[in-house]
């Protein structure tokens, strides 16, 4: 399938995306989210006038829609808020104590069936890093944006589907 338009890459969506396995560590960071979510998809990002908005390890990332799409061998699931979306301006990135935090979020969650957060007992966050759903769930409103995961935000009441498509293959 083909990507969005450009002109409706003006228009304010929701990407969910999974990478595909390559030689290069990030796919296989990827690959490991994937896993432990037992999900398809393991990146979330806004699509908003034409920019990409998206958290990385090194904070908030704003590419243009054009660029974007070079990032070869996605699979992009495109969703269209039902809600208002305010996109947060100021977000810090994530770091390895954050990607461990969330992995236990995940094992506690999916697979024990017990808690509904990584916060530890007095709910204060533990590491200041915002991973890119969580990034997602300010941007819509969510009370409690730090237990969305990417494969959450298929299935989130404020978002519809609306197409997939795959980007450029490498």
């Amino acid at each position: 399938m083909e990507p969005l338009s450009i002109q409706l890459s003006q228009q304010t969506r929701v990407l969910l995306v999974s990478n595909h396995l390559t030689w290069n560590p990030i796919t296989w960071l990827s690959f490991l989210i994937r896993v432990f979510t037992c999900s398809h998809v393991n990146h979330a990002a806004i699509l908003h006038e034409g920019q990409v908005y998206e958290m990385v390890g090194k904070g908030l990332a704003v590419t243009p829609y054009e660029k974007w799409l070079t990032h070869t061998r996605r699979e992009v699931v495109v969703m269209k808020p039902k809600v208002p979306v305010q996109l947060p301006v100021v977000a810090c990135g994530y770091g390895f104590l954050d990607l461990v935090q969330i992995l236990l979020h995940i094992i506690r969650k999916k697979w024990l069936l017990r808690g509904n957060s990584w916060n530890g007992v007095s709910g204060t966050r533990l590491w200041s890093g915002l991973i890119c759903s969580e990034y997602v769930g300010l941007a819509l409103g969510k009370e409690k944006p730090h237990l969305v995961m990417p494969c959450d935000l298929l299935f989130a009441p404020e978002l519809e589907f609306e197409k997939e498509f795959s980007t450029a293959k490498g």
